[in-house]
């Protein structure tokens, strides 16, 4: 089946009927790959594998893609196809790593995440795979002094003897190359971010929280201090990475959230609040700019007031 998305020729297989299950595809791959699994339970569900772009019968992208724009596309997809409820997705690599940033940002919201060798997930490094990186960047070296058709060639070879997929689709190469913003999302920067995203409810401003070298974020909310991971962090809320620092502090900042972790300190909009939190932790002046910011508009009105009863 196939449908016009966001002014790109999608292709799809639906099968079965009942509570919709979305499958998503591992790079370099195509819907076809989910055909046995699907076999299986489209007597119980109508099962909705999707070519992403660039794979399959689907029309690439004309530039390079996030993941958020692969999230976003699928979202625009089940729209389209008038898919409002999605009991499940199943994400197989790549499309596993689209899944958990759809899911985390909220633009899909599945009853279950199913997630097959699923990209996004790190496991901690083996030495093999230590060895294989660095062999990797040493092996580019002489790379550079061949014809550019016959490195590619070698680069095709070796990239599938070490399992990786990079190379399956060499003309997308730099999409694959863009979520290297992957370990960005995920939170394996190796750095302390600082985190913003929307108040949750009618409440205005942003809230702001202090995310960990290991990707979880320690914040100050109405219960307190929170130590919880990146996505119940987000709540399904957009978000920007305020700012980075690198681990020159690791030391002070550690001893300062593990203290605050066993503070009973609670949270107040002006004198204790998300931001003047994540500065003590960074060992930074415990200032307010959104306080800051309340203050001057609430000076601002007080004299335009005066001044219209003058």
């Amino acid at each position: 089946m196939q449908a016009v998305v966001d002014s790109l020729l999608t292709n799809y297989r639906k099968t079965g009927q009942g509570k919709a299950v979305v499958m998503l595809h591992g790079w370099g791959d195509d819907s076809s790959t989910f055909g046995e699994l699907a076999a299986s339970i489209s007597s119980k569900y109508s099962v909705l594998a999707l070519d992403l772009p660039g794979f399959g019968g689907t029309q690439a992208p004309t530039e390079a893609w996030s993941l958020s724009d692969y999230a976003k596309f699928v979202s625009a997809w089940l729209s389209k196809i008038d898919v409002k409820e999605v009991e499940a997705i199943v994400g197989h690599s790549f499309g596993g790593a689209v899944s958990i940033v759809a899911v985390a940002a909220g633009v899909i919201k599945p009853r279950k995440l199913i997630l097959l060798a699923s990209a996004g997930v790190r496991l901690k490094r083996s030495l093999r795979l230590r060895a294989l990186r660095a062999g990797a960047k040493l092996g580019k070296l002489p790379l550079y002094l061949l014809p550019a058709n016959k490195a590619k060639k070698i680069k095709i070879y070796f990239y599938g003897k070490i399992g990786s997929d990079m190379m399956l689709r060499p003309d997308m190469r730099r999409t694959f190359m863009t979520p290297a913003e992957w370990d960005k999302y995920f939170g394996y920067s190796g750095k302390f971010r600082v985190l913003k995203r929307r108040k949750l409810g009618d409440v205005p401003g942003t809230h702001e929280g202090l995310q960990l070298p290991d990707s979880t974020v320690v914040h100050l909310g109405p219960r307190g201090v929170e130590h919880c991971s990146f996505e119940e962090f987000l709540q399904g809320q957009d978000f920007v990475v305020a700012r980075e620092l690198d681990m020159s502090r690791y030391a002070q900042v550690m001893m300062n959230v593990q203290f605050a972790l066993s503070a009973q300190w609670r949270y107040h909009a002006v004198d204790w609040n998300c931001e003047r939190f994540v500065r003590w932790l960074l060992g930074e002046p415990a200032d307010s700019p959104q306080v800051t910011g309340w203050f001057v508009l609430a000076v601002a009105a007080t004299a335009i007031a005066i001044a219209a009863r003058a």
